[in-house]
């Protein structure tokens, strides 16, 4: 008998009322309850009709009564030989697609976007075509095919199993297999199932199916800036994106002005589906481009490639301004050094040019002169022009006031300590003159002269190295005159007047110097020479030569450094001045202007005569 044929099998134990008996089918040595077959509860002593679901082979079929409380347990003899042959099978193939909004299976779909989610799926039935378990519930009908099948051509996998050999498969518990996820290249795919059967079916092929995979969809979206200036970059930023979990789209974008292309295509950028985040794959590209004065009706035009569709974005709209930049009055006299001059300068946006402008002076300003525009920097709005005020200001000729201070040259007589003496020494003198002609003086008056002439020769230094008093140490001695130099105003690249400053040695000994030099923060601005050379005598002078020469406005500041054998370390000596500009020289100045936005930028011209 074939496999699923109705056999109706008649089970006699004798007019028994009790009891239930089961069939029990013997292949080999396997002995088995067979599925579906019993037991039975008896009706008078016979089991009759009942429908036998043997896999395909060869069986020795028996009947086993259980027994009851009054009858004894018994079975069948001789055992029936059955032999149930193997039956037709069919095999199929179908895409399993779902539906994007409802992730419902869709079942026997043919065509399938790549990167979609599908199923290749490969059925196995019995000759009716009839699935053995329902594709809802799973509920077996009748004893489902096994075993293995290939496909050609082989699938390729989203991600291979490990082991997996491509386009073998094995059949589950309901008759079927599938290869999840595939992921094919687009093109038409015409799939052969072939199963190779088993103890209960028979092998069978499908007819071949063609599955095409079509190109991917794709979405361009673009994002322009409203307003920007001419000469300056316009950036533009493109993104493609998919509904596919392949790989990340290639090809290039180009842009267009209203159906026009401007520039050249740019490559774009593609990143693939990301299983771990489940990020669809997507493309980008960064655009710059720069626009002549105008208004742009922009897209961004996709090309798609071997996967993917190519789409082209939505319309933005772009306004491209510029700006002009005129001064008024365009020529200034200044009747003399020492004044100045004004003219305004007029920015006007073109096209509703919208950014700030930077006003900048491009011209190096004549010397003695200053050159200003306020504000810096103006702000268009796309409507009304903006002014700004650009000044030059002139430096008179002014003398600068010197102050030369005179040296003090230090005498070797110690004045503060000695002219008490001299002068009470003088009066002694002019009284005994008076009394010339007496014959005899008075000894007090020459008591008196006596010691006004011991003070001055005590107060002049006399009998120091005599006995009886401490001799004073040998030593020199480091003084200035006059304590500090400030130079009076004195205009920058000019050279100011010599000014004198006397170092003295007023100790006992000589004084040895190092080369005098000059240091502090504006030590450039000053000079010296000096007649010191490397030693001063005790109680002799030498004179430094200063000269002030600045370079730059302002507060200048230096010192003079001098190490000797004074005891006293490294010495400074400070020098001052105040820079103040030089003079403008009466003559015609060009001076530009410069209307500065990023790369947009303009000049104009503003001739300056001072008289």
């Amino acid at each position: 008998q074939e496999k699923e044929a109705e056999n109706i099998v008649q089970l006699i134990l004798g007019h028994y009322t009790s009891g239930d008996v089961s069939l029990i089918a013997q292949s080999g040595s396997s002995v088995s309850n067979v599925t579906g077959i019993g037991p039975f509860a008896l009706a008078g002593g016979a089991v009759s009709g009942s429908t036998l679901m043997l896999p395909g082979g060869s069986y020795t079929a028996t009947a086993h009564y259980a027994g009851n409380g009054i009858l004894a347990a018994s079975d069948s003899t001789p055992g029936i030989p059955l032999t149930v042959g193997k039956e037709s099978s069919l095999t199929s193939v179908e895409l399993v697609t779902v539906n994007s909004n409802t992730g419902t299976p869709i079942y026997a779909a043919t065509t399938t976007p790549y990167g979609s989610t599908y199923v290749l799926r490969m059925n196995v039935t019995n000759s009716s075509n009839q699935p053995c378990a329902n594709q809802t519930a799973g509920l077996i009908a009748y004893p489902c095919p096994t075993g293995a099948l290939t496909v050609t051509p082989a699938p390729t996998d989203e991600i291979p199993q490990p082991g997996a050999v491509a386009g073998h498969y094995v059949l589950n518990s309901q008759g079927y297999a599938e290869d999840q996820p595939v992921q094919l290249l687009p093109g038409t795919y015409p799939f052969i199932a072939s199963y190779a059967g088993d103890n209960s079916y028979n092998s069978s092929i499908s007819p071949a199916l063609p599955i095409t995979i079509t190109k991917a969809p794709t979405t361009t979206m673009m994002t322009a800036p409203g307003a920007a200036a001419v000469e300056n970059e316009v950036n533009l930023s493109v993104v493609i994106t998919t509904q596919s979990n392949g790989v990340g789209p290639t090809g290039t974008v180009q842009i267009l002005n209203g159906g026009t292309p401007i520039g050249s295509p740019t490559p774009v950028t593609g990143t693939p589906y990301s299983p771990a985040s489940g990020a669809f794959a997507k493309a980008q590209a960064a655009l710059q481009t720069t626009l002549a004065v105008g208004s742009y009706t922009l897209t961004a035009q996709y090309s798609g490639d071997g996967n993917y569709l190519g789409s082209t974005s939505s319309f933005a709209y772009l306004n491209v301004g510029d700006f002009t930049a005129t001064v008024n009055p365009s020529s200034i006299s200044i009747a003399a050094p020492g004044q100045g001059g004004t003219s305004t300068i007029t920015i006007t946006p073109e096209n509703d040019f919208i950014g700030t402008v930077n006003l900048i002076v491009a011209t190096i300003c004549p010397a003695g002169t200053t050159c200003t525009v306020s504000p810096s920097a103006v702000t268009l709005t796309g409507f009304s022009p903006a002014t700004a005020t650009f000044t030059m200001t002139t430096t008179a000729n002014i003398s600068p006031r010197l102050r030369t201070p005179q040296p003090r040259v230090p005498l070797r007589l110690r004045l503060p300590d000695a002219w008490p003496w001299w002068l009470a020494a003088l009066l002694v003198m002019a009284k005994l003159r008076s009394m010339g002609r007496v014959r005899r003086l008075r000894v007090g008056w020459l008591l008196v002269a006596a010691l006004m002439v011991v003070g001055i020769w005590v107060a002049c230094g006399g009998g120091s190295s005599g006995g009886g008093g401490t001799p004073t140490p040998s030593a020199p001695a480091v003084s200035f005159s006059p304590f500090s130099l400030t130079f009076a105003a004195q205009k920058v690249g000019t050279t100011s007047a010599v000014q004198i400053v006397t170092l003295t040695n007023s100790g006992n000994a000589v004084l040895n110097l190092q080369p005098i030099a000059l240091g502090g923060v504006n030590f450039l601005d000053f000079a010296q020479t000096n007649t010191c050379g490397s030693s001063v005598a005790a109680g002799a002078n030498c004179i430094i030569n200063v000269t002030f020469t600045p370079t730059a406005q302002g507060s200048r500041s230096a010192v003079i450094n001098l190490n000797d054998n004074s005891g006293a370390g490294s010495q400074m000596y400070s020098l001052s001045g105040t820079a103040t500009p030089p003079t403008t020289a009466p003559g015609t100045y060009p001076i530009s202007i410069n209307a500065v936005d990023g790369n947009d930028e303009h000049s104009t011209m503003i001739t300056v005569t001072v008289q």
